[in-house]
């Protein structure tokens, strides 16, 4: 999947850097996705692995996320998806 999140064009690919990351932000094992909060850590991760890069806060990623209807609708399905 691409997006374009800051002006930059980013391939998402769920990658051991995302799963990586994800638990260096959380202190928490990526088998225990139960959360939206979890769900959408995750997904900023994926960003950050994906682009190899930290310059994009997760302030400014949970904006774009409610900029976006289509991505909080996948987010909500991820979380139903990990229960």
């Amino acid at each position: 999947m691409k997006i374009q999140i800051l002006g930059r064009d980013i391939e998402l690919k769920a990658t051991f850097r995302a799963y990586i990351i994800f638990e260096n932000i959380t202190g928490k094992s990526f088998q225990h996705l139960s959360t939206l909060a979890d769900v959408l850590t995750f997904f900023y991760a994926t960003i950050l692995g994906s682009a190899k890069t930290t310059d994009i806060s997760f302030d400014a990623f949970l904006d774009f996320i409610d900029e976006n209807p289509n991505l909080r609708f996948i987010a909500c399905i991820m979380l139903g998806v990990a229960k």
